[in-house]
């Protein structure tokens, strides 16, 4: 005896994701690395990684839907968005730093970014509400995706502007900028 149709198929895309997810995580951290050209901001970016978790999670968790497939891909977004609010703010505070003080040059660059990261958020969000509060036939498949995305991108474009500056400050709290150098 043996399964086939619709388990089957679920418990093959099951394997694929769960070799895709870690691939996608390593190009993820490949890619920063190439970006930054530096351990430190590469690691301070990918901390910001886990904020896809948990918003994810949270997201399933407060709607009260099972997580599937479909969340799976929705958490491969997420990491790539998240990735991407990372790199905006740590190239800013970074550049903010050649000419101010760690604390403002960290206060400066979440103020001039809260537009950009807002508006990523707020694009991908409204694009997918009506998706993530359908009901109707074969809701089942992009729900969980939809809910994943909405739910996830606001509480990482949350925890991108409260954690992410913390960790980047802890990072470089003992260098000096050329300001200070300056003064």
């Amino acid at each position: 005896m043996t399964w086939a149709g619709e388990f089957e198929s679920k418990e093959r895309a099951g394997k694929q994701l769960a070799t895709i997810v870690p691939t996608v995580l390593l190009l993820i951290l490949l890619l920063l690395y190439f970006n930054f050209g530096n351990k430190k901001d590469t690691l301070i970016a990918a901390a910001a990684i886990p904020f896809a978790f948990v918003g994810g999670f949270l997201s399933l968790v407060i709607t009260q839907t099972v997580f599937g497939i479909s969340a799976g891909i929705g958490f491969i977004i997420l990491f790539g968005v998240n990735t991407i609010n990372s790199i905006i703010l740590i190239a800013v505070m970074k550049e903010n730093m050649r000419i101010m003080h760690i604390k403002n040059a960290i206060s400066q660059g979440v103020k001039s970014r809260i537009r950009p990261i807002v508006m990523i958020a707020l694009m991908g969000s409204m694009g997918l509400l009506p998706a993530a509060m359908s009901s109707g036939m074969e809701s089942e498949i992009q729900k969980p995706l939809a809910i994943m995305i909405v739910g996830g991108l606001i509480f990482c474009m949350i925890l991108s502007f409260t954690v992410l500056p913390q960790l980047f400050y802890l990072a470089y709290k003992n260098k000096e900028s050329k300001h200070e150098v300056k003064d």
